[in-house]
């Protein structure tokens, strides 16, 4: 249980450090996607892609592993 807990802090993490790239690449929004207000503006922070990108770099370094 402990290292599933783990293995998704990961996950969150590193779809976190992602969110910056995604916003620079413009993709189309996707249903999990929210807006943020900030500074008058609104930000579209992309999890889908991120989460998707974070759970795929995982699931490739945990396959280069072993």
């Amino acid at each position: 249980m402990r290292k599933l807990f783990f293995v998704a802090l990961i996950v969150v993490l590193g779809a976190a450090m992602l969110v910056p790239v995604f916003l620079l690449l413009d993709l189309e929004p996707q249903p999990l996607d929210f807006v943020v207000q900030w500074q008058e503006r609104p930000l579209r922070i992309p999890a889908t892609y991120s989460l998707c990108a974070s759970a795929g770099l995982g699931l490739l370094y945990w396959f280069l592993k072993k």
